[in-house]
Formats: C-alpha cells, sequence, structure tokens
C-alpha cells in the first residue's frame, strides 16, 4: 500500500536525574523513557496501517536522532518508517 511513517518526540529533562549520582541508574532511567516513547511510536504506526486496511509492515526502519541537547534539556526523536501491505 505504501510506506508509513510514526513518529514522536521524548522531550527530556534532566534536572531532577542530574542529582543522582549513580550514572548507571541514569541511563537506565533514559533507556526506559526512550523505549516508551518507541512503543508509542510503533502504536501510531500500527493505528495507520490498520485504518489504511494493512495487515503486515514490511522493511522497519528505527531512527532515533538527538533534537536539542543541552546540560539539562534532552530531546529525542524516534522515527519509524515501513511499508504497509495487505496479505491474503
Amino acid at each position: 500500500k505504501g510506506i508509513y511513517e510514526s513518529r514522536e518526540i521524548l522531550k527530556y529533562n534532566q534536572t531532577e536525574i542530574i542529582k543522582l549520582n549513580d550514572y548507571e541508574k541514569r541511563n537506565e532511567l533514559l533507556l526506559e523513557d526512550i523505549e516508551y516513547t518507541k512503543n508509542n511510536a510503533f502504536k501510531k504506526l500500527a493505528e495507520s496501517l490498520k485504518k489504511d486496511g494493512c495487515n503486515g509492515i514490511l522493511e522497519i526502519n528505527i531512527q532515533y536522532d538527538t533534537i536539542k541537547k543541552e546540560k539539562t534539556d534532552l530531546i529525542i526523536q524516534v522515527s519509524i518508517m515501513g511499508t504497509g501491505v495487505i496479505i491474503s
């Protein structure tokens, strides 16, 4: 049916998390938030595919882009693309 894309933005204020002296915990929390954002992008993509009658997707591409990186603010965009198909 064509190429479909979904994007989600993660706005991550690091003010509170910087207070943690545990760098491993900081990274773990950030990865959890990125995973949550990716899952939301997948959900939006699946809804779009279903709306157009697709029941499958091929060639999934996930891309993570840092939009803004400062000491306290981090903005990451998660983009997911793929080809929507109808499998009979």
